[in-house]
C-alpha cells in the first residue's frame, strides 16, 4: 500500500475535504496524475495542496503534502512510523524528522537499514529516530511495532512495501 492510499483511509484525512481527497486520489495514477490545465484552474483554490508541493526528501511531493496536512489539522505528538524506508533516500518522514518529530523506520532489508543508521545518526544519537531491520507479517507486527515505538501514539503511519 502506497502513502496515498493510507492517507485516503485516515481518519484526520476526512476532515480536509473533497479538493484534498481528489489530489491525493489522483496521485495513485503516477507522478500526481495532474495536466497542467487542472492545475491552473485548481491552483487558486486555498485548500488545494499541490499549492504546497516541493520536492525535499519523498519521491511524488509527499512530505510536502504531508506537512501542509498537519499545518491544518495539528501535529498531535509528533511522531511517526514508517515502514519500507529503503535507506532513507525517498523517504516520506524524512522532513517531520527536521521540523523536530520522532519515530520509528521499519524495513526488512538489513543493508537498507544500515544505511539509514549512517545517513540519519544525528537523528538516532537525539533520540528521534529508531531504524528496525524486520520483516513485518500479521503475526510479528504488533510485536515489533509495540517493542520499538517511541510513543504510544502515532501520528503519520507511511507504508510503503512494493
Amino acid at each position: 500500500m502506497r502513502i496515498v492510499d493510507f492517507l485516503l483511509r485516515h481518519k484526520a484525512f476526512a476532515r480536509l475535504g473533497g479538493v484534498a481527497k481528489t489530489l491525493i486520489g489522483q496521485m495513485r495514477g503516477g507522478v500526481l496524475g495532474f495536466g497542467a490545465l487542472e492545475i491552473a484552474q485548481r491552483a487558486s483554490d486555498p485548500r488545494y495542496l499541490l499549492r504546497h508541493a516541493t520536492h525535499t526528501y519523498s519521491q511524488y511531493f509527499e512530505d510536502s503534502i504531508i506537512a501542509e496536512i498537519f499545518h491544518r489539522i495539528g501535529d498531535g505528538r509528533r511522531t511517526f512510523l514508517e515502514i519500507g524506508v529503503s535507506g532513507a533516500g525517498e523517504c516520506n518522514t524524512r522532513a517531520l524528522l527536521d521540523r523536530g518529530w520522532s519515530g520509528v523506520w521499519i524495513d526488512a532489508d538489513a543493508g537498507e537499514c544500515e544505511l539509514a543508521r549512517s545517513n540519519m545518526a544525528p537523528f538516532i544519537e537525539n533520540g528521534q529516530l529508531r531504524v528496525i531491520t524486520a520483516r513485518l507479517s500479521l503475526v510479528n507486527a504488533h510485536e515489533v511495532i509495540s517493542a520499538n515505538m517511541i510513543s504510544d501514539d502515532i501520528d503519520f503511519l507511511s507504508l510503503d512495501i512494493d
